[in-house]
């Protein structure tokens, strides 16, 4: 079922996949650099994220918010 043996292909061609066919000799080193990436950029977020300033609403735009989307809402208004 493999589409026969391989052939000269063009060179400049750049494909995500690995190029022209998608079996590069290092996709090893490839997918767990990815994956290393993938779980440095987690616990990164994981131990900043918290440290991270949320701006905080006082109430007053709170309840003006929360009026102005409860009136919509009772007049049946769609977004």
């Amino acid at each position: 079922m493999s589409g026969g043996k391989r052939y000269p292909f063009p060179k400049h061609v750049w494909a995500p996949t690995g190029g022209w066919w998608p079996n590069p000799k290092n996709w090893r080193t490839n997918f767990f650099g990815v994956w290393a990436s993938l779980i440095g950029f987690g616990l990164f977020l994981k131990v900043a994220g918290p440290q991270i300033a949320q701006p905080k609403l006082n109430s007053k735009v709170a309840e003006e918010l929360t009026a102005n989307f409860n009136a919509a809402a009772k007049q049946g208004r769609s977004a």
